[in-house]
């Protein structure tokens, strides 16, 4: 039998399990190595990159993070009970969260995340679907890319 553990999102539960067989989120116990962090670290991160966040966007945002996280290392950024430290990892993913979504406004936020599935399993495969993930459609043009680094070097 399923028991409601503290939400990651207001309106996202986190279900966890204490039968035998597989859970139904990815709990903790299952990954070694890093531990996922605090909650409110993630949004004091948030927070310190983009000023104060109306607690729905904030909300919205950790559940992105979440997700593109799920996706590029397999692993929960932040859990509510989470003891883990704020690392380079979980920065760089809160910076790709901020730059990518932190200008929208709050009803292209909405709209984003009444997109996202609740459940661990589905956002990361609903993550792994974006092309920024995945690779496809990710295409860098030769010349582009040596025009751009002459530059660079003329800058020098």
């Amino acid at each position: 039998m399923p028991i409601l553990a503290p939400a990651i999102h207001p309106c996202v539960p986190v279900l966890t399990s204490r039968q035998p067989g597989p859970p139904a989120t990815i709990p903790n116990r299952r990954y070694r190595g890093r531990v996922p962090v605090p909650v409110e670290a993630i949004r004091d991160a948030l927070t310190e990159r983009l000023g104060p966040i109306p607690d729905r966007a904030a909300a919205t945002l950790l559940h992105l993070a979440q997700g593109h996280h799920l996706a590029w290392f397999g692993q929960p950024l932040h859990t509510p009970g989470g003891t883990g430290r704020v690392g380079e990892r979980e920065l760089n993913t809160v910076g790709y969260v901020c730059s990518r979504y932190g200008a929208l406004p709050p009803d292209e936020l909405a709209a984003v995340a009444g997109r996202l599935p609740a459940d661990h399993d589905a956002l990361r495969a609903h993550m792994l679907a974006d092309p920024v993930h995945s690779g496809e459609g990710v295409t860098a043009d030769r010349a582009a890319v040596a025009d751009v680094l002459a530059e660079a070097r003329s800058r020098r």
